[in-house]
């Protein structure tokens, strides 16, 4: 069906709030459409035609299915964060509609998840899975790390944030969101070696950066007595739970970003401390001024990811979930 042949009577009878008619209602005007670029122009045209007709309505039919649709779309053209945004409104539908989660979770659940243990969909899932496990593989080869995986991702963050600590909701779909921009904006530097523009990097890398602020912020574990403390003061607060030596005053202030791009180019620590306190330096650089005289080289982008990437992993590794290590201590174990 085209989308001038919306029958608004049709759409008001459909919305019950179940799964089953609000599909139907939906995947009419959407099942013919292959092109991903189409299905983002057709479905949010569908979706304003609805709100338009009946706002009530709108808010009762269930549009789980179509949101994820749009976040599948998204995916495919690489606008990540308007997938996860859409992703993650198909996973809330899904709660509000009592899908299990755990036993029986949707598409959308298991792209939070990061699960492609099912075929559906599973080189769509899989790609980001992949992709984020890559990450994580890197963390573990700095020394200092916890030696996570995929699962233990899963278990203490992602989960948790789905169901139980919806104020991590953001903080997950900033996470997968982060580590899959890389390799596109990565790509980016084949194609203009020499960009005359920062804007796309810097932006990424801050938001890396802040992630990783707010990663210790909202931690479950050591939660801050005052929210407006600043980064060097949680990492300073954290320094014994993130492994950081007492001697290393990790001061993250004062630096240009070409003193920072100048000291990971001539030394070559691939420590947890020395990329969490480069995590500070750009934190506070590109927070504050994006007008630098300085672009980065390919290089040293892919380094400042990984560092930033392994920093807010370190973080969920050392502050989110509970071990068997919490469990004897609260035990009196140990």
């Amino acid at each position: 069906m085209l989308l001038n042949q919306f029958d608004a009577n049709a759409y008001i009878e459909s919305a019950t709030s179940t799964i089953q008619d609000g599909n139907q209602f939906f995947n009419q005007y959407l099942i013919h459409i292959q092109n991903p670029w189409d299905m983002i122009s057709v479905g949010l045209r569908l979706l304003h035609k609805c709100y338009d007709a009946d706002p009530l309505a709108y808010a009762r039919i269930y549009k789980g299915g179509i949101y994820f649709y749009l976040g599948l779309a998204s995916f495919r053209v690489q606008d990540y964060e308007v997938a996860l945004f859409f992703i993650d409104n198909a996973v809330f539908s899904d709660i509000q509609a009592k899908i299990d989660s755990i036993n029986a979770p949707s598409h959308a659940m298991r792209l939070i998840q990061l699960d492609s243990s099912m075929p559906e969909h599973k080189d769509f899932i899989g790609d980001a899975e992949t992709r984020i496990a890559n990450v994580i593989r890197i963390y573990n080869s700095r020394s200092g790390s916890k030696n996570l995986n995929l699962l233990d991702l899963r278990e203490k963050f992602l989960r948790p944030a789905m169901t139980a600590h919806q104020n991590w909701r953001t903080l997950a779909t900033t996470f997968i969101s982060f580590c899959l921009e890389w390799n596109y904006r990565d790509e980016l530097f084949t194609i203009c070696p020499e960009p005359s523009t920062s804007e796309s990097y810097f932006l990424h890398l801050f938001k890396g950066c802040l992630l990783f602020e707010s990663l210790l912020k909202n931690n479950p574990k050591y939660p801050p007595k005052n929210i407006k403390s600043n980064l060097e003061q949680e990492i300073r607060r954290l320094q014994t739970q993130l492994g950081i030596d007492d001697k290393a005053k990790l001061k993250i202030n004062g630096k240009t970003l070409d003193q920072i791009l100048t000291k990971i180019d001539v030394e070559s620590d691939e420590s947890l401390p020395t990329a969490m306190q480069c995590t500070g330096w750009l934190r506070n650089t590109l927070g504050h001024n994006l007008g630098w005289d300085v672009s980065l080289t390919k290089n040293q982008y892919q380094r400042l990811f990984m560092m930033i990437a392994s920093s807010c992993i370190h973080a969920v590794a050392k502050l989110y979930g509970v071990t068997e290590e919490d469990v004897k201590v609260v035990e009196g174990k140990s």
